[in-house]
């Protein structure tokens, strides 16, 4: 788990899960409104940068100290 303890592992699932179940509804609504070609290139878009968000996250040796991992500690 590259240091994090599992309190720290099931809180990012857990804001994981509520930012997921939350763009959802919102989605949910925002669909009608701008259409649903719009609505899939901007999940495609979403799910792109996440993708690479989360590799180059991965990429990065565990330290405290590195500019990509305050990200975490936001919450």
């Amino acid at each position: 788990m590259r240091g994090y303890s599992p309190s720290d592992v099931s809180t990012a699932y857990l804001v994981f899960g509520i930012l997921f179940t939350v763009g959802a509804i919102t989605w949910g609504f925002v669909m009608p409104t701008i259409g649903r070609q719009a609505t899939l290139l901007g999940g495609v878009a979403g799910l792109g940068f996440t993708s690479v968000a989360l590799w180059a996250l991965n990429q990065v040796e565990f330290d405290a100290t590195h500019s990509l991992v305050p990200i975490w500690w936001c919450w």
